[in-house]
């Protein structure tokens, strides 16, 4: 069983987020399980967040999310000009293990997502029809109508 949460962020609100994230000793990885400083975290589309002493199982040399006490964090791109791409957080909270048992990962785990969602909740405002949030630089630019916020191939999230 998964949770995600969708938002809309511009660079700076990105640069809260991860502010966020480091005040609160939470740990970012790559793929491969490398921890990245914040200053690269800026370089990388798709990001895991973790604590210190999680479970972090690989599968030819990179994070297996599944069953790895990781979230997925996926930055917000501009793919083409005046658009912009949903960003998320995601986690795995229940899997099958090899032994065919359902297991579910650390309380821990569980409150640092809550956690996360709750302050992109609490940062962002949400979406008129849809579960998406948009963090305030964004919104600046989505009222300016500087930039339309891209959910799918010919859908937008209005705010």
């Amino acid at each position: 069983m998964g949770k995600q949460t969708e938002f809309f962020f511009a660079y700076e609100d990105e640069i809260l987020f991860v502010n966020k994230v480091c005040e609160n000793d939470y740990i970012f990885l790559n793929s491969e399980a490398k921890m990245l400083i914040s200053e690269e975290i800026i370089d990388e589309i798709s990001i895991f967040l973790t604590f210190e002493g999680s479970q972090i199982l690989m599968d030819n040399n990179f994070i297996e999310p599944i069953s790895s006490e990781v979230i997925a964090f996926t930055r917000c791109i501009s793919w083409k000009k005046n658009t912009l791409s949903c960003g998320r957080i995601w986690a795995q909270f229940k899997y099958w293990n090899s032994q065919n048992e359902y297991v579910s990962k650390s309380n821990q785990f569980n409150q640092i997502y809550n956690n996360l969602a709750k302050w992109i909740k609490r940062f962002s405002k949400k979406s008129i029809h849809d579960h998406y949030y948009i963090g305030p630089k964004a919104y600046n630019l989505y009222k300016e109508h500087q930039c339309q916020m891209v959910t799918g191939p010919k859908t937008f999230a209005e705010f």
